[in-house]
């Protein structure tokens, strides 16, 4: 029997997680699935790699035991962080799709329907085109959105890690904006935020900090680059700390020294949005509503030049990179047909930039929903535009 020690999330956990998925291939009569989505196998095992460039993949059977398949490497992080007891693997010099016939077949499966996650950020055509050249008999059914259900709404272990990772958000905005002095560089307060979000326990974000300053506050998903901050300044800081790969995102804003009357009342018009929202966010209520809402009231910005460029906020949870988002499983925007739901996950993004003034506005929650509103993960910094004399 396998020493379940280190698992991040009790076994039964696991085992609720991958019945939904098998609830779901018994509906549609799909004999295997293979998961090769890095967010979906950690989902699912825990399994976690940076090294999801390579094939890898959870073999799951409508009945039966489950097995993997990875490169030699990459074999301990199931052996040693997941329920799995079945580990297959490849070499470097193997052709990984020629082992993982080789294993499906070896497994006894010709299967009928085989379940392939056809959305993948790391599917290859070829890896596709493979498996429908080997298994002609077989229907590939596109499996990406089964577990999106259950991915939204998080457990209550799911949300005591998300609480941790909110440890380790609160550390890293703190210090960045003790950092955030005239004279210092973008470069001081990066070092300052991810010193402080490692030390506060936080793992590695699958996006490193967005601090800009100065005129480079208009640039979408900037990050630092050895800026010297001025007085009159504004410096705009968004970040994510994160736990056994689930994140928790906050935006802050800084003026440096006497903030502008745009600023200002920009400053209204976020909160206003951001405290509307956390209010109107419970079970029951429409996506779209919210989205609205939070459109409308950003809307007040355009008088002084101001624009929102997007979606109001997005789902958050399990990420790697190239984003540390679950905007795949929830986006706030108007058109958005689905309902909130009790312990959904979502980072409210009231933010726009102010382009006349060289400047942008975002204060921004990372929030559960609960049957009363929505709930922040953050009880510091508070929420407020943050003037440094």
């Amino acid at each position: 029997m396998k020493n379940h020690s280190n698992l991040v999330f009790s076994l039964e956990e696991y085992q609720r997680r991958l019945n939904f998925l098998r609830k779901e291939m018994a509906t549609y009569e799909i004999d295997l699935v293979a998961i090769t989505d890095q967010e979906i196998l950690t989902y699912l095992t825990g399994y976690q790699t940076t090294g999801y460039d390579a094939f890898q993949a959870l073999f799951i059977p409508l009945e039966g035991e489950c097995f993997s398949l990875t490169r030699v490497l990459e074999e301990s992080n199931f052996t040693q962080r997941t329920w799995v007891e079945d580990t297959n693997t490849y070499k470097d010099t193997d052709n990984p799709l020629d082992v993982a016939i080789e294993l499906i077949r070896g497994k006894g499966f010709e299967p009928k329907k085989l379940g392939i996650e056809q959305d993948s950020f790391f599917l290859r055509h070829a890896t596709l085109e493979r498996f429908r050249v080997e298994f002609p008999q077989a229907q590939l059914v596109n499996v990406s959105r089964y577990l999106d259900p259950c991915r939204r709404v998080k457990s209550s272990e799911e949300i005591e890690i998300m609480k941790k990772a909110a440890v380790a958000t609160e550390a890293s905005v703190l210090a960045g904006i003790d950092a955030a002095v005239v004279g210092n560089t973008e470069n001081d307060i990066a070092a300052a935020c991810s010193e402080a979000m490692f030390k506060a326990g936080g793992h590695y974000p699958s996006v490193q900090p967005y601090i800009v300053s100065g005129e480079r506050t208009n640039i979408g998903h900037g990050t630092w680059e050895n800026r010297v901050i001025g007085q009159g300044e504004c410096v705009f800081i968004e970040l994510a700390g994160c736990y056994y790969r689930y994140h928790t995102a906050m935006m802050r804003t800084l003026i440096m020294g006497k903030a502008p009357v745009e600023m200002l009342e920009a400053e209204k018009i976020a909160l206003e949005a951001l405290h509307t929202s956390m209010q109107d966010m419970k079970p029951g209520v429409p996506i779209a509503d919210i989205a609205k809402t939070n459109n409308n009231i950003i809307k007040k910005a355009e008088k002084f030049g101001a624009n929102q460029t997007g979606r109001s906020g997005y789902g958050i949870g399990i990420s790697f990179a190239p984003a540390w988002d679950e905007g795949h499983l929830i986006s706030l925007n108007p058109t958005d047909p689905r309902i909130l739901e009790e312990n959904m996950t979502i980072h409210l993004i009231p933010f726009f930039f102010m382009p006349k003034i060289n400047m942008i506005m975002g204060i921004s929650e990372t929030v559960r929903i609960t049957p009363g509103g929505a709930e922040s993960f953050f009880s510091k910094p508070q929420r407020s535009l943050i003037i440094k004399d």
